[in-house]
C-alpha cells in the first residue's frame, strides 16, 4: 500500500479491495489524463474523499467509477485541463449495464477522458 499510495490516502480509504482498486485506477487514469503515465510518481498523485490532487492541489477534473461486477473496476477522469475553464459533467450512477456507461463515454467525446478497466 505504501509503495502506491500516499499516508493521508492510506487513512481516508475503507481497507477493503475495491475501494483499494478504485483509488488505483482513478490515480492510472489521472496520470493518463496528464500524458506522464507511470513517468510520475505515485505520490504526486491523491486521491481522497472522490477529489484528486496533484501535489497537494486540487484539480478540476471529473471523475466516475463504476464496478460492473465483482471482477471488475472501471475509472474514468475527465474535464479541461486548464483551471480556468472547468467543465463538469456528473454521470448517473450505478450504471446497471455497460451500453449505458458506452453511451455516456460518447457523449464525453468533446472532452479530454481516459479510462482504466482492472481485474480485481
Amino acid at each position: 500500500m505504501k509503495t502506491a499510495f500516499t499516508a493521508d490516502e492510506i487513512r481516508h480509504m475503507p481497507p477493503d479491495a475495491r475501494s483499494v482498486f478504485r483509488h488505483w485506477t482513478l490515480k492510472e487514469a489521472f496520470l493518463k489524463y496528464l500524458g506522464l503515465g507511470f513517468n510520475e510518481s505515485l505520490h504526486h498523485v491523491a486521491v481522497i474523499n472522490d477529489q484528486i490532487y496533484h501535489y497537494g492541489r486540487k484539480q478540476l477534473i471529473d471523475t466516475w467509477s463504476y464496478c460492473p461486477d465483482d471482477r471488475y473496476v472501471l475509472s474514468l477522469v475527465f474535464g479541461r485541463k486548464n483551471d480556468r475553464e472547468a467543465t463538469w459533467i456528473r454521470l448517473p450512477g450505478p450504471v446497471q449495464d455497460m451500453s449505458k456507461a458506452d453511451q455516456h463515454l460518447r457523449d464525453l467525446t468533446c472532452q479530454p477522458c481516459y479510462a482504466v478497466l482492472i481485474s480485481i
